[in-house]
């Protein structure tokens, strides 16, 4: 080695030693740092079904809507009266033709046939003016509290066995975990009051997120609540069941935040 070198180590060597020690130090406590330093969220996946108690609108034959007692969108309690109708035939016949007829007007009013339309006017004022004094009627009641939701109503006759909306209970629903996790360690990783997304698939094309808390849980299974729902995912959610009636759930992907990784479990990843 140069005698230069030599020399030079010798009289720094104490610095040398100092900064060596320095930049160990200085490593492990950055690695120390990144330890505890967030990097991004650990998420637990896991598939369920979300659950909504409905008692949907429907009926065996037809009926004709004489007046809406509830309004859409409104909280209703149990047996609160939804609509007030008749399943008269002669009554519903008579209705849908001057529906009919009312329409046919529209065009003939649009055409400028005014002889037509003079014929027509005549016809359906006669069928407006007409009384039913022994018409048959019946007021349909809420069977359960919750929200009285029509999603599928279009003017006042009811076809036969047409699921018209009905009332849904949104306070109490649950999303019920069907698949739980059978690693142990991923399930000591949940823990009661954790939040996160729901992933409701409404078709192939249309989703909705719901925020979701973990309320109940155990060895075989585990139950998370959606606590604010807004108005127009109540919606979409009730016209989805009214379209598959034979189940009140709908499959959901959840992802649950546990914690959270830092970096260095990124580094060692």
């Amino acid at each position: 080695m140069n005698r230069f070198i030599k020399k030079l180590l010798a009289r720094y060597v104490t610095y040398i030693e100092i900064i060596g020690y320095a930049f160990v130090v200085l490593f492990v406590a950055g690695m120390i740092a990144l330890s505890y330093i967030k990097a991004e969220d650990e998420l637990v996946n896991v598939q369920g079904k979300f659950e909504v108690p409905a008692d949907l609108i429907q009926f065996d034959r037809s009926h004709y809507v004489i007046d809406q007692l509830s309004d859409s969108n409104a909280v209703v309690e149990a047996n609160a009266p939804l609509f007030e109708l008749t399943d008269d035939e002669q009554f519903i016949a008579e209705q849908t033709i001057l529906n009919n007829l009312q329409g046919q007007m529209e065009i003939a009013r649009a055409a400028a046939q005014k002889d037509l339309q003079q014929e027509l006017n005549r016809i359906t004022s006669s069928l407006i003016q007409k009384r039913y004094p022994y018409l048959r009627l019946s007021t349909l009641r809420a069977k359960m509290a919750g929200d009285f939701l029509i999603t599928n109503l279009a003017g006042d006759l009811i076809p036969k066995n047409k699921i018209i909306g009905g009332v849904f209970d949104f306070e109490n629903n649950l999303i019920r975990v069907t698949e739980f996790p059978p690693d142990r360690q991923v399930r000591r990783k949940l823990k009661l009051g954790q939040t996160g997304t729901a992933t409701l698939k409404l078709s192939p094309t249309e989703s909705i997120n719901l925020s979701v808390v973990l309320v109940s849980m155990n060895e075989k299974e585990a139950y998370f609540h959606s606590p604010e729902i807004a108005a127009e995912t109540k919606f979409k959610i009730a016209t989805y069941l009214c379209s598959n009636s034979e189940s009140n759930q709908i499959e959901a992907s959840i992802s649950v935040l546990v914690g959270w990784k830092s970096w260095m479990r990124l580094i060692w990843r």
